[in-house]
C-alpha cells in the first residue's frame, strides 16, 4: 500500500496561483519550498542552478514561476549569505534561516486587495484578524487599521454566488480582476 504525506498548509494552498503552463509533475511541489527558493532567486542564488534540476519539482515551479515575472515583495527583509559553509537565506543582518511564510509573491498583493475589497463591503475585520498564521489576512488588516483604503469601492460588491460570498463587479455576476482594485496608497 502506498501512502501519500499530506501538507496541511490549507491557508498557504488557497495562495497559491497556478500559473499556465503547469504539468502533473510540477504539481507535486511544496509551496514554503518554491518561496524559499525564490527568494534565493531574487538575492542572486543563479535561476540557471535551479533550472538544471528538472527532476526537481520545486526548482521546477519556482524557475517557472520567476520567468513568468513573479518576484519576492519583500526582499529587503532576507539576504543571501554564507552560513555554516552554505548559502543560506536568513533575516536581514541574521544568521537566522528565514520562514518561507514570511516571504511574500507579487502574485500575493492580488490577495491582499481581495481582503481589502471584502472587508470595504462587508466582510468581518475580525474574521481576518483572526488568521494570525495567514501573513496576507494579516497584511490586509494592517493595512486596514493603518487608514489604508479601496479607493474605487463602488466599482465592487460582495454577494452570494452559488452559496458563497463572492467579490463581483457592482450589478453584475462577474467575478472582479484584481488588477482593477485601488489602493488609496497605489500612485
Amino acid at each position: 500500500m502506498r501512502t501519500r504525506r499530506i501538507c496541511l498548509l490549507p491557508l498557504l494552498l488557497t495562495l497559491a496561483t497556478v500559473l499556465p503552463g503547469s504539468t502533473a509533475a510540477e504539481d507535486r511541489f511544496d509551496e514554503l519550498r518554491v518561496r524559499h527558493i525564490l527568494a534565493d532567486i531574487s538575492h542572486g542564488g543563479p535561476v540557471s542552478y535551479y533550472a538544471a534540476h528538472t527532476k526537481d519539482p520545486h526548482a521546477v515551479e519556482a524557475v517557472r514561476r520567476w520567468r513568468q515575472g513573479v518576484r519576492v515583495l519583500n526582499a529587503d527583509r532576507f539576504e543571501r549569505r554564507i552560513v555554516q559553509g552554505s548559502w543560506t537565506i536568513v533575516s536581514t543582518g541574521t544568521e537566522r534561516r528565514i520562514d518561507p511564510r514570511d516571504v511574500w509573491l507579487t502574485t500575493d498583493e492580488a490577495r491582499v486587495r481581495s481582503i481589502m475589497v471584502d472587508i470595504t463591503h462587508g466582510g468581518p475585520l475580525s474574521y481576518y484578524g483572526a488568521h494570525p498564521n495567514d501573513p496576507l489576512a494579516v497584511e490586509a488588516v494592517r493595512r486596514w487599521r493603518n487608514g489604508v483604503r479601496v479607493s474605487n469601492p463602488d466599482r465592487f460588491e460582495r454577494r452570494i454566488l452559488d452559496g458563497r460570498w463572492a467579490l463581483v463587479y457592482a450589478g453584475t455576476r462577474r467575478t472582479i480582476e484584481t488588477a482593477d482594485i485601488r489602493l488609496t496608497t497605489d500612485r
